[in-house]
């Protein structure tokens, strides 16, 4: 028997006291929320606080579990890797601690953006389901009641 080989990754969606959104801009994807690939040895916390410090340079509390989706299908690699395996994804939401926001080699651009803004960022003609995932909760979040505040 084969067992399955799945990437385990994490994303962040962080608010800071102005109930502003953090996106990064990655240089294949566009504006997305900051995360990655879970690494061996971490826990899905720590990857996850370890990628937002990577791509954005701020510290972060998580706050709670907002999502768990997965791709099913294998893709085409790229960066020397030949085939991605299926991917679990886990989002959260985060509370911005501290820190100055910076940029990566997986960051092109880090900024605060309304909730208003950051739906027009994150792509509604998403080049991943992820993205597609993404664009849907922040329509989520924005239009389920003109008062809502992420935090609160």
């Amino acid at each position: 028997m084969n067992l399955p080989t799945h990437i385990v990754a994490a994303g962040g969606l962080i608010v800071n006291d102005q109930d502003e959104i953090l996106l990064v801009k990655n240089p294949r994807k566009g504006w997305e929320f900051p995360g990655g690939i879970v690494e061996p040895g971490e826990t899905i916390p720590q990857g996850l606080i370890r990628e937002i410090k990577e791509e954005a340079g701020i510290d972060v509390e998580i706050k709670n579990i907002i999502g768990i989706y997965s791709n099913t299908k294998k893709k085409k690699g790229y960066n020397c890797v030949d085939e991605i395996p299926t991917i679990v994804n886990i989002d959260f939401l985060c509370r911005y601690i501290s820190g100055a926001l910076t940029t990566s080699n997986e960051s092109l651009e880090v900024n605060w953006f309304s909730k208003e803004e950051a739906l027009k960022l994150v792509n509604p003609k998403p080049v991943s389901p992820l993205h597609l995932i993404h664009y849907l909760l922040l329509f989520y979040l924005i239009h389920r009641n003109k008062y809502f505040s992420i935090m609160h």
